[in-house]
């Protein structure tokens, strides 16, 4: 992210632009933080990267530094990461079948109700999701917990 805001200062001064014009152009009040933006002081979100772009008549992969080839760079990056990930993952798994589930023990692991809820909860939107969260909530608060009185018990009137 640093080239982003050296290649903002880069483009400004070439265009012979004071950092007052540069914050009219992109809407900010002062140039104040023009100097934090090109001293890296503030993180900019994509929107403002596209202003500055604008304003500087640049497009955003120029201001980010990137060249052609950087876009397919990070893919086959993260390619190989994922790639790295999954045999070490693979490794460790052998590793814990050799040593009897010392590294972590299988209790630790989801149970197939555990694991189909979890399933269900990435499956449903940001909506679903947070209905799904006050549920839950909602059932801990009538006393469905590990560790309370049976609900049912209670229910039934046979605690107290």
């Amino acid at each position: 992210m640093l080239e982003l805001y050296e290649n903002i200062k880069k483009y400004r001064l070439e265009r012979h632009l004071t950092q007052s014009q540069l914050a009219d152009l992109v809407g900010y009040s002062d140039k104040g933080m023009i100097s934090r933006v090109e001293n890296g002081k503030v993180d900019l979100p994509q929107s403002q990267i596209q202003k500055f772009a604008d304003a500087l008549n640049v497009t955003p992969k120029d201001l980010m530094g990137w060249d052609e080839g950087t876009i397919g760079d990070v893919f086959a990056s993260y390619r190989l990461f994922a790639d790295a990930f999954s045999e070490i993952f693979r490794r460790f798994e052998d590793l814990n079948k050799n040593h009897k589930g010392i590294i972590y023990k299988q209790e630790d692991a989801l149970s197939t109700d555990e694991s189909e809820l979890l399933n269900t909860f990435r499956s449903l939107n940001t909506q679903g999701q947070q209905k799904l969260m006050e549920r839950s909530r909602e059932l801990l608060n009538l006393g469905y917990q590990r560790g309370a009185e049976s609900q049912d018990s209670i229910l039934d009137g046979k605690v107290g």
